[in-house]
């Protein structure tokens, strides 16, 4: 058996992610990148920083930034819902001092079990900046979000 078919035999056939809603869609994102969920609790901000960023909740002795998906993609602040969470997802690792980022969601996030033979890519969706890419898993669409590029537009606050 060559490497390339060992590799393929270890790619499990289905995925567990979570679909986090937002204000007009899902986030899509595995099991293993949310820390946890959490119930919404009113960010430290002090005024600083674009709207998208919320400021900072306190999370098992750790201070996380909190944004706003929906705004730091263009879009107008949905404000918080009364099921709102925050998904505390673990960081890429671009930065020892971003161990955690959180989005604000705007319901209770509903678990997928995402085969590979029901996800494609949905090309003629247009994304937004910080869209990884938009997919169809069976019949519902979904948006996987650039962790990353958050990770990096938080990085790049002067907050001070």
């Amino acid at each position: 058996m060559n490497e390339t078919q060992q590799l393929s035999d270890q790619i499990p056939d289905y995925l567990p992610c979570l679909l986090l809603p937002i204000a007009d869609r899902n986030l899509l994102l595995p099991t293993v990148s949310v820390a946890e969920m959490v119930p919404y609790n009113l960010p430290s901000r002090g005024g600083r920083g674009p709207e998208w960023y919320l400021g900072e909740v306190h999370w098992r002795n750790t201070m996380v930034p909190l944004i706003s998906y929906e705004v730091i993609n263009g879009g107008s602040n949905p404000g918080i819902a009364p099921r709102s969470r925050i998904a505390v997802l673990n960081a890429t690792g671009i930065s020892d001092q971003l161990p955690f980022i959180g989005i604000l969601t705007q319901g209770i996030p509903r678990l997928a079990q995402v085969e590979n033979a029901h996800i494609r890519e949905l090309t003629d969706v247009l994304g937004n900046a910080y869209d990884l890419m938009n997919v169809a898993i069976a019949a519902e669409e979904a948006t996987i979000p650039n962790i990353e590029a958050l990770e990096l537009a938080f990085l790049n606050l002067d907050l001070d």
